[in-house]
């Protein structure tokens, strides 16, 4: 048992650990106390968290030990987790012993996924939770001498590049629905960058026509599905507008309503409706079709026909790190090649 301090940037947090219950962490010392006296307690009178036999089913612990470990997650999050469960592990080995449960029946949770042609970034959500519950089996619970859940299956995730727009085609498609229904969504996620629940969240409120700037302030989650007052970064920013943007946003400012990009009745848009509509405005205007997040990666065409570097793009984009923001220079590094090869054959001295 012990009282772990979680050194952080907000502060210090404290993490309970008492071998065979569930690890807890709290914002003070006194609270971290509290909750061990009150598990310390338990263990003398002989109660457990998890009653484990050798005859157990891992659909058995799941069932008690997801309830007990998920239920400070939100809500999003929880429900993925249980998903995951359902769909990918319970028909592998969900009716097996855990005691039964080796290497080669997690190989076949992770083949099953690939043969279904599922994303490698899924098969290692999959994996990790895999790797969690039976390392508390492990560790906590003492159950198992060695968890069948190795380092060496975890799957290696293949980030592909995200479908875009070039300039062109980008300017096409602007022109193409601007007087679509879901227009005002296309033009401002294009021109400012923002993400599709960014753009769901923004309001006339956040849009400073005086300094031609948007205030981003929060985003919807579709995971949790609410509007939260803080965006994926955790933080507020500001994005300029380009000219042709503010003007048509002061077009159409005025209208039912409190949202920017909204429904006939007022209300926050639905990012399915939009991506179903996305992809045929691009087919319908002989474009490739694009997702909502190809759309953002489009904006970043315009920012590097504006001469923008990638720390520019870093802060309008709004990322946290900068390895992320060079997933968006789609061969700009490419031009900067041919630029070199121009640059070598230039003869300073004659």
């Amino acid at each position: 048992m012990a009282i772990v301090p979680r050194k952080k940037i907000k502060g210090t947090s404290y993490q309970v650990k008492v071998r065979g219950y569930p690890s807890k962490t709290f914002k003070t010392r006194r609270d971290a106390k509290v909750y061990e006296a009150k598990i310390l307690l338990e263990k003398d009178k002989g109660v457990s968290p998890f009653s484990l036999s050798k005859e157990i089913l891992l659909n058995e612990f799941w069932l008690d030990w997801s309830q007990k470990n998920l239920s400070e997650c939100s809500e999003g999050w929880k429900r993925r987790q249980l998903q995951m469960y359902r769909d990918y592990i319970a028909p592998v080995v969900g009716s097996m012993k855990i005691l039964a449960i080796r290497r080669c029946h997690v190989e076949a949770v992770l083949n099953r996924m690939e043969n279904m042609n599922l994303s490698t970034q899924l098969q290692y959500h999959v994996y990790g939770l895999m790797r969690k519950v039976f390392r508390f089996l492990e560790e906590e619970e003492e159950f198992l001498l060695k968890s069948p859940v190795k380092k060496s299956l975890a799957p290696k995730v293949v980030n592909k590049p995200t479908k875009y727009l070039t300039l062109k085609e980008a300017r096409r498609l602007l022109t193409y629905t601007k007087d679509k229904r879901f227009g005002v969504v296309v033009w401002t996620q294009m021109l400012t960058g923002l993400r599709v629940g960014e753009v769901q969240f923004l309001k006339w409120g956040h849009v400073d026509f005086e300094n031609e700037v948007i205030h981003v302030k929060g985003t919807y989650s579709k995971n949790d599905k609410l509007m939260k007052n803080k965006t994926k970064g955790g933080n507020h920013h500001i994005v300029p507008m380009v000219r042709e943007l503010m003007e048509y946003l002061r077009s159409i400012k005025g209208e039912v309503g409190e949202y920017v990009c909204k429904r006939e009745d007022g209300g926050f848009f639905t990012q399915s409706a939009y991506l179903k509509s996305l992809k045929r405005y691009c087919r319908e205007a002989g474009l490739p079709e694009i997702s909502t997040h190809g759309n953002r990666h489009s904006a970043s065409e315009f920012l590097y026909a504006g001469g923008a570097h990638k720390r520019d793009l870093q802060r309008f984009l709004n990322h946290k790190n900068i390895k992320t923001t060079e997933r968006y220079s789609h061969g700009q590094e490419f031009q900067l090649l041919q630029l070199k090869e121009v640059a070598s054959k230039i003869k300073v001295f004659g």
